[in-house]
């Protein structure tokens, strides 16, 4: 299925960031909450992302009032990974 597809795309390192974004952020996060990724600084938590997003799990918005500030949400696939997982 749709994990075992994943599975072989993503690191595990990325699964445990996508996790956290859905268990402890209901899946909208942005790159300023690193440390609840256990990552250092926020370039570190970048790549992971991109990876996810690369795959379709997560999408990132920039907020229109500030350019800067990005928002990163997952998709309706990543959800529907999240719950296949979980059955797994």
């Amino acid at each position: 299925g749709i994990v075992k597809a994943l599975n072989t795309q993503l690191r595990p390192r990325a699964w445990e960031v996508f996790e956290i974004a859905a268990k402890q952020f209901d899946g909208k996060f942005s790159p300023s909450d690193f440390t609840q990724f256990k990552c250092q600084n926020m370039q570190a938590l970048v790549p992971l992302v991109k990876q996810l997003e690369d795959v379709d799990l997560v999408s990132s918005v920039r907020e229109d009032s500030d350019r800067r500030r990005k928002t990163i949400s997952i998709t309706s696939k990543g959800w529907l990974a999240y719950y296949g997982r979980i059955v797994e």
